[in-house]
């Protein structure tokens, strides 16, 4: 019984920010590859929108579909909604790129906002899992000549990887890390060139799961000032907490401007899906504070959360009109998840505990015997 967890699985980072246009299209620069044979143990699967039609006259449809056009799962937003959480469930089969789908309309274009896409995939005692750490998010980060960071995480690791095509697609390679390594991406792009990101992802595979870290990215910027801080709206996501045995954390990298240690935290908005009402914060996840130098990593002590409620991120706002925090996104929620011990080889010790009588085929070429066929002590061969 290793481990029981749901697993989320980002398209295009915490924030894809895609509106709907007049004519059907499908977002395969933002696709993600999910092979069920990554996750042994799976049981269910949901799809997780964040989408803000205030500016539609009517409903409108949204697909999640595979890169054969494969509808899996299908959405209707209503028009008049303000960065609104939805979510459906939905089967995924085999090896699939999982995109989104935005159905055209010639009588409201462009006025559908879909902010965030996740698939959760949950697994119950599962030995194989593969995790996402998101390192960029859609906001289109682009790299001229030199180097480029956007401060996702510390740059004390960094690996490099060709990539000479024009057209989009997926690059992947291997790398090995060791334990506490931190890693960012760099981006470096020949003079006259222009390099346009999408999305950057680790996928990490995990083997004999027993211990694993689950990545949940927060933060879009779509923000909303209350006087003493900033709602981010786009930043809503349900956490499924029960049967997980997760330690949980808040992380964020940021930086400040002015002398005042603004801080980011958690808020716990219950079961509401949109809105601001009634939301509290999550006790212990305030971070502060940032440095003014740079980008820097904090790390929130053990959280508590209710089950099934929806979590935001806050930022508190500086005195100063020039004063305030600066998010290198993603931010992230994270679950530190303990299961039991694989086994790769039997456990002859609770076999034979109280075997009332056992039976062994014994090889000729090998020297084995036993002084009577019930006795269990010596391991055959």
């Amino acid at each position: 019984m290793p481990l029981s967890a749901e697993i989320p699985v980002t398209m295009g980072g915490s924030a894809i920010e895609l509106y709907g246009d007049s004519v059907d299209a499908t977002y395969t620069a933002l696709g993600v590859p999910i092979d069920l044979a990554d996750y042994h143990g799976f049981s269910a699967a949901r799809w997780e929108i964040v989408y803000d039609s205030t500016a539609a006259s009517i409903s409108h449809v949204v697909d999640l579909v595979d890169e054969n056009g494969t509808v899996y799962a299908s959405l209707t937003l209503p028009a008049g909604q303000d960065h609104t959480r939805t979510e459906v469930s939905f089967t995924p089969s085999g090896s699939h790129t999982y995109s989104v789908k935005i159905h055209g309309s010639l009588a409201d274009p462009y006025a559908l906002l879909l902010v965030t896409s996740t698939i959760w995939l949950k697994v119950v005692d599962s030995d194989r899992v593969r995790i996402q750490i998101l390192l960029e998010d859609a906001h289109d980060g682009s790299g001229a000549a030199g180097v480029w960071d956007n401060g996702t995480t510390d740059n004390l690791k960094s690996y490099d990887m060709a990539i000479t095509t024009t057209t989009y697609g997926n690059a992947a390679s291997s790398v090995n890390f060791t334990n506490g390594d931190e890693f960012s991406i760099r981006v470096k792009v020949d003079s006259g060139k222009t390099l346009y990101l999408y999305s950057v992802c680790l996928f990490v595979t995990l083997d004999c799961a027993e211990k694993c870290q689950v990545y949940v990215p927060l933060g879009t910027i779509e923000l909303t000032c209350i006087g003493t801080g900033f709602f981010d709206l786009g930043s809503r996501v349900k956490l499924n907490t029960s049967g997980a045995g997760a330690t949980w954390f808040y992380e964020a990298t940021a930086k400040r401007s002015g002398s005042n240690p603004q801080d980011t935290r958690l808020k716990d908005a219950g079961v509401n899906d949109s809105g601001i009402s009634g939301t509290s914060d999550v006790t212990g996840s305030a971070l502060s504070p940032f440095p003014t130098t740079g980008f820097a990593r904090l790390r929130s002590g053990a959280l508590t959360f209710t089950d099934g409620h929806r979590l935001m991120v806050f930022g508190t706002e500086g005195p100063g009109f020039f004063e305030g925090l600066f998010l290198g996104l993603p931010a992230f929620v994270l679950a530190v998840i303990e299961g039991t011990p694989c086994r790769h080889t039997p456990d002859w010790a609770a076999i034979c505990a109280g075997a009332r009588k056992c039976n062994f085929v014994i090889q000729p070429e090998r020297d084995c015997s036993f002084t009577k066929k019930t006795d269990c002590r010596t391991r055959p061969g």
